[in-house]
């Protein structure tokens, strides 16, 4: 089943616990840490995603899909951190796979791997890895770093 397909009935669905994640994040960091998705996805998708789930006019995405040309997950990172005018070390990444992992280290942000595959930890070049959203060790971590540094 494609995945427009899945969207139009309705069987598409937010992974375990973001909802609460993303409110807590709003509640406790923003409007001073901004929260965004830049993903290896279509721009297309990404959007549907969103309106899927209901965060489209709350979340601002970046995609490495720019018209017809696809940048790195690198570069991506690169354009995100210049346009919201932020250093790469007070960004904390919250990515699913090992390439974009390493492209965030790669230009000095933090990286938490959600491992909703189950793939072995040595995988990944990360500052923590959990399962999902849900994990209460993501929430002491995010709290943790944003205490002990200057936002932005």
């Amino acid at each position: 089943m494609n995945y427009r397909r899945l969207v139009e009935e309705g069987k598409l669905k937010e992974i375990a616990g973001f909802s609460d994640f993303y409110k807590w994040l709003k509640k406790i960091f923003t409007p001073s840490i901004p929260i965004v998705i830049a993903s290896n996805g279509h721009s297309s998708s990404i959007e549907t995603s969103l309106k899927a789930i209901g965060y489209f006019d709350s979340i601002k995405y970046y995609s490495t899909e720019q018209g017809s040309v696809k940048i790195s997950k690198e570069h991506l990172l690169r354009s995100v951190v210049k346009d919201l005018q932020v250093r790469p070390q007070n960004c904390l990444v919250l990515e699913d796979s090992s390439l974009g992992a390493n492209a965030a280290k790669k230009i000095g942000m933090m990286v938490t791997i959600l491992n909703t595959s189950q793939l072995p930890e040595e995988n990944f070049d990360a500052d923590l890895i959990v399962n999902n959203y849900l994990d209460p060790e993501l929430y002491s971590f995010v709290k943790e770093i944003y205490d002990d540094r200057e936002v932005i």
